[in-house]
């Protein structure tokens, strides 16, 4: 019984042994995993630096999309940047709101200027006055249980409010989501995108070096971590005051 035993336990040893190194190459190849899935979605990302989305301009029948795009150019001062711009469509509606217009440039100069020009205050404050159409009026009707919305007329008008960002692949737009949601969580003042990458600085002092976001651990280690160092920092502080009165 007691070489059985001894038996038994030698191959226990030897089973946990191998469970440990199958954990290990499990790890390992996760990681890997996670790796390829960056380098991909970097390559996806590069595809796209030379386009941008413009969001809220509402979609129509028959519309067309170069009066709008040429309306925004003067608003921001670029006018002339159009001739540049290789394609323009509608990309993928976003839940409710209008399928925002994607603008392939031609080259990073064209591009530049609307990501400068989308900074002036006339474009801050510039809004897209559209008449009601039969699917706004109809959209309305069907939220609300058929006919038409309450004190809305067919010729009403409704203003909205239009923005210009970077076309940022499926990840980057959820990076860049979560990134903004611990930002304002964590009282960082600013989060932006760059050629596709993510960035965040804790106030308006351009001198500081913002932080990079690469992904969701950076996330965790970097802005979500810096709120708990600066609760502990306070609760320290305030400790140290208690002491001194």
């Amino acid at each position: 019984m007691t070489n059985k035993i001894t038996e038994l336990s030698q191959k226990i040893d030897g089973f946990e042994k191998y469970k440990d190194e199958l954990s290990g190459r499990l790890d390992d190849q996760q990681q890997e995993i996670h790796l390829l899935k960056g380098v991909v979605n970097d390559l996806q990302q590069s595809k796209l630096l030379l386009n941008l989305e413009i969001h809220g301009v509402p979609q129509k029948a028959g519309e067309k999309l170069q009066e709008a795009v040429d309306e925004i150019a003067k608003v921001i001062g670029a006018p002339e940047s159009t001739s540049d711009i290789k394609k323009m469509y509608r990309g993928r509606k976003i839940r409710d709101k209008p399928a925002p217009i994607v603008l392939e440039f031609g080259s990073d100069i064209a591009r530049d200027e609307w990501l400068e020009g989308r900074k002036c205050d006339a474009f801050k404050d510039f809004k897209l006055p559209v008449l009601f159409s039969e699917s706004v009026v109809a959209g309305a009707a069907n939220s609300t249980g058929g006919g038409r919305k309450k004190n809305a007329q067919p010729s009403a008008i409704k203003t909205h409010g239009v923005r210009i960002f970077e076309q940022l692949t499926f990840a980057n737009r959820q990076l860049l989501f979560e990134t903004k949601k611990a930002a304002k969580e964590c009282g960082f003042k600013f989060a932006w995108t760059r050629g596709g990458k993510m960035f965040v600085r804790k106030d308006a002092d351009k001198k500081t070096i913002p932080i990079r976001i690469r992904d969701m651990d950076d996330i965790i280690t970097k802005v979500r971590q810096n709120r708990v160092r600066n609760d502990v920092d306070q609760q320290a502080t305030t400790a140290d005051s208690r002491q001194i009165k």
